[in-house]
C-alpha cells in the first residue's frame, strides 16, 4: 500500500515557488485574454469583423498562446506545451489554407513528436558503467 508522504513533493519552498510561478502565469494568461477580447470588441466597433467571426477562425492561436506562455514561464510539462503548440499550429495552418487536411498532417506529426521524445529520454539517461571483466 502506498503511503502519502509530504516530503515526496520535494522541498516545501520549491513547491511554494512553483505555485507562485503558476499563479503568475495564470495572471499573464488572463491579462492577455482581456487584452485580446477588448481589442476584438474595439475592432468590431470600428467596422472590422465581429469577435465571434474572429474567434471561430483564430481559436487555435489562442490555445497556442496559452501553451507558449506556460512554456516561457516554465509551468507545466515542456513536452505537452510543445505538443499542444505543434498540434494546434497545424490546425491553425489548416484554417489559413496552408495545410489541406489536418488529419493528413496530424498523424505523421504525432509520430515525429513521439520519436523526438524517445530520443530525448534516451539522451537524458546516464550510461551504465561497464562491469569489470575479471
Amino acid at each position: 500500500m502506498m503511503q502519502f508522504n509530504i516530503n515526496s513533493f520535494g522541498n516545501m519552498d520549491e513547491v511554494r515557488q512553483r505555485f507562485i510561478r503558476a499563479q503568475r502565469v495564470n495572471g499573464v494568461i488572463m491579462a492577455l485574454a482581456m487584452l485580446v477580447i477588448g481589442a476584438a470588441f474595439i475592432a468590431a466597433q470600428a467596422g472590422y469583423p465581429e469577435p465571434k467571426e474572429l474567434l471561430s477562425f483564430w481559436w487555435p492561436s489562442l490555445i497556442i498562446a496559452v501553451a507558449a506562455v506556460r512554456l516561457l514561464f516554465g509551468v507545466g510539462s515542456m513536452f505537452w506545451s510543445i505538443a499542444i503548440t505543434v498540434i494546434f499550429g497545424i490546425l491553425q495552418l489548416e484554417k489559413l489554407g496552408y495545410v489541406a487536411s489536418f488529419w493528413g498532417v496530424f498523424w505523421p506529426t504525432l509520430l515525429v513528436i513521439y520519436g523526438v521524445s524517445m530520443l530525448v529520454r534516451r539522451m537524458k539517461q546516464t550510461p551504465k558503467k561497464p562491469a569489470d571483466a575479471n
